[in-house]
């Protein structure tokens, strides 16, 4: 059996070619609210005091979390971004 592809085809195509193990151009990207957030929770001289990484549909609870862990302190700052690893 050929194992390359043919530069015409006669038909259209009815079934997915077998890639041989090569990666796609693009990662998949995980399903909408599945992609991972982080957020952290920085205090004065202390550049990273809480980190946190959680999926997307998440991140308002892990915030409520860091914000809560905060209670008391003076000066804070939590921010939340696309976590790129």
């Amino acid at each position: 059996m050929d194992q390359h592809l043919p530069l015409t085809r006669s038909g259209a195509f009815e079934e997915i070619p077998a890639t041989g193990g090569v990666d796609t151009l693009f990662p998949e990207l995980p399903p909408a609210g599945m992609r991972p957030v982080e957020v952290t929770v920085a205090l004065p001289g202390r550049p990273c005091a809480m980190h946190l990484v959680v999926a997307e549909e998440d991140a308002a609870a892990a915030f409520s979390l860091a914000f809560r862990a905060c209670a008391g302190v003076e000066e804070f700052e939590i921010t939340a971004r696309q976590f790129r690893g």
